[in-house]
């Protein structure tokens, strides 16, 4: 599960919108240089990574 995952052009949250956790299930997240670089779900193609970490189970 990762997540929150808010759509593009969110810049900012206010009043009952501060409530919200939307999540992506099944979901792969890219790190570079510490720094998230994409995001998406596993139906979607996967870009190359060093290192690959199976977070099944888990949130991130």
């Amino acid at each position: 599960m990762l997540g929150p995952v808010w759509p593009d052009g969110t810049d900012r949250l206010a009043g009952k919108d501060m409530n919200l956790f939307p999540t992506l299930s099944n979901a792969w997240l890219l790190s570079e240089n510490g720094r998230i670089a994409a995001y998406g779900t596993m139906d979607q193609e996967l870009p190359e990574a060093d290192e690959v970490i199976d977070a099944t189970g888990r949130w991130v």
